[in-house]
């Protein structure tokens, strides 16, 4: 299955969001864990 970039990070969101749910999460944060 092919995916777009924006379902791609879209995905990856998700994702850390599902494994992170005692906090909420910054937009740097995330983009620190992916990069």
């Amino acid at each position: 299955m092919r995916l777009t970039r924006q379902t791609n990070y879209a995905m990856r969101i998700l994702m850390y969001c599902a494994a992170n749910t005692d906090r909420l999460s910054r937009i740097p944060e995330i983009a620190a864990a992916y990069s």
